[in-house]
């Protein structure tokens, strides 16, 4: 049983990107290639689980690929992202904090190839 006490957890947030400008600082953001005020300096480098830094280049790709027919006020692509508490790997050696922290994001990798598929929509 865990300690309710301490703040163990992990959060997948979704965001739907619905123009293409916030694809763009989607990107930025998440790549850590503009100042990210709620990202730790010391932290660990972002994984891409799927696609890659260049989300704009990555979405636009895929709306050749598949050609959705798009109204007016459409979503354009969804951006999830997966975190997890600093508390989740306290106590833990470097080499086992890698293993759990990529465990995790192999976790939730399957949960979007279940989810979404894989062929890139």
């Amino acid at each position: 049983m865990s300690d309710i006490s301490k703040p163990n957890y992990a959060v997948m947030r979704v965001e739907r990107i619905t123009t293409w400008s916030q694809a763009l600082w989607a990107g930025r953001h998440n790549g850590r290639d503009m100042e990210v005020g709620n990202a730790e300096p010391d932290g660990p480098e972002p994984i891409h689980l799927v696609g890659s830094n260049d989300v704009l280049g990555d979405l636009r790709a895929a709306h050749a690929k598949f050609d959705p027919k798009m109204s007016k006020d459409a979503v354009l692509g969804l951006e999830f992202v997966f975190s997890a508490s600093r508390a989740a790997f306290e106590g833990i050696a470097d080499g086992e904090r890698t293993r759990k922290g990529m465990a995790l994001a192999f976790a939730a990798r399957r949960y979007l190839e279940r989810r979404h598929g894989t062929d890139g929509q």
